[in-house]
């Protein structure tokens, strides 16, 4: 699906509605704030971090990996996520074992035992390990190199042998050549795209079914209106981090779209059943939507 625009040049195509593009000084300035708000979250984290680990008793010195497992471990970091490592909790502050995304997708379509899911960023292998042993079949695709390095150490450590990880670019992989699958997890990626209906749309030729989270336009942000084939969404152009920043997309800007133009964007593209299993309009970066969708077979 092509946006039907013209190109306005750092930005993918798009054509406000009501105004003029912002002009690049206010670009200079979202980026500084963008930035500062990396800076901001990754202070944060750190601080999350080391609470964690003060709480659960295994503060230890940077490098004091004791068992060869841990020191593979360790020379991959720095790490978002965490995991038990020889009976050590190591890594970031994220722990995937009681994430509720992976609930929710296992509430829609029953025991996820012998169910083969398309995971859309793996990011270190976190939400793949909880699928994994909850018995499905995954294959998982990340884009970052480093992430994808870690990823392969979670397999080998965990034997994930129902686990394929692929190293790709979300926004031009075809889906169809991995085969099709019982659903998709579409956690955290959408909002890392420059043009989310296109990868709405590519997913929707391998899958029926897809729990989608993901973060939407923040009410205070400067809103812009683009046109898709016709349909008009209105969103947030957000400034990335460095592209190769582990938690950043694949180009400079990404469209957050407000949440009504969320549910007409995946209705446009062919998931005509949306379910809102919740909305957080004070998640830190922005709203953040959890989304069962369903459609019918491509």
């Amino acid at each position: 699906m092509k946006t039907q625009l013209a190109s306005t040049g750092g930005r993918p195509p798009c054509r406000p509605c009501s105004e003029r593009c912002p002009p690049m000084e206010w670009l200079l300035v979202e980026t500084h704030i963008a930035l500062f708000k990396a800076r901001l979250r990754r202070f944060l984290g750190r601080l999350e971090e080391l609470a964690s680990r003060s709480r659960v008793g295994f503060a230890r010195p940077v490098g004091s990996a004791s068992t060869p497992a841990q020191r593979v471990f360790e020379s991959l970091g720095p790490w978002t996520s965490r995991f038990l490592i020889d009976g050590v909790c190591l890594g970031g502050p994220h722990d995937f074992t009681s994430d509720p995304r992976v609930h929710h997708l296992a509430q829609r379509v029953g025991s996820l035992n012998g169910k083969r899911i398309l995971e859309l960023g793996a990011l270190e292998g976190g939400h793949t390990l909880e699928l994994a042993r909850a018995g499905a079949a995954v294959v998982a695709i990340e884009g970052h190199p480093a992430n994808f390095a870690r990823c392969l150490f979670i397999k080998r450590y965990f034997r994930l042998e129902s686990v394929e990880f692929v190293l790709a670019d979300l926004r031009s992989v075809e889906f169809t050549r991995f085969g099709r699958f019982d659903a998709v997890l579409n956690s955290g990626v959408l909002y890392h795209m420059n043009a989310p209906w296109d990868l709405l749309e590519r997913v929707g030729k391998v899958a029926q079914s897809m729990l989608l989270w993901t973060e939407c336009a923040p009410t205070h942000s400067r809103l812009e209106t683009v046109e898709v084939c016709g349909n008009r969404l209105e969103g947030y152009w957000y400034v990335e981090g460095p592209i190769d920043h582990p938690l950043s997309g694949k180009q400079p800007l990404s469209f957050w779209p407000t949440r009504e133009s969320l549910e007409h964007m995946l209705r446009f593209t062919g998931w005509s059943a949306v379910t809102w299993l919740d909305f957080n309009p004070d998640s830190m970066y922005g709203p953040s939507a959890t989304i069962w969708a369903e459609r019918a077979l491509a």
